[in-house]
């Protein structure tokens, strides 16, 4: 329901995420393509990764991530 501090290349906020319900919370680096986060919420998407074969700048993510659906969004 809120970004948390983080550090990449750069100190930054990041997002935390699960992959399944029995996993444990970890930090999201990237942006995720037509999703806008809205503070205070919790959300459960579907999302499409497509494997990037050169990504540019050569420091960004392999991985491309793209919003599919908003399955729920819950007030935190």
């Amino acid at each position: 329901a809120e970004q948390v501090d983080c550090v990449g290349v750069v100190p930054m906020k990041c997002l935390q995420v699960k992959e399944s319900k029995d996993d444990n919370w970890t930090y999201f680096y990237s942006a995720i393509d037509g999703f806008s986060y809205e503070s205070g919420y919790e959300y459960e998407l579907l999302i499409k990764k497509t494997k990037v074969s050169d990504p540019v700048p050569a420091d960004a993510s392999s991985i491309q991530y793209r919003l599919i659906k908003e399955l729920k969004k819950t007030k935190k």
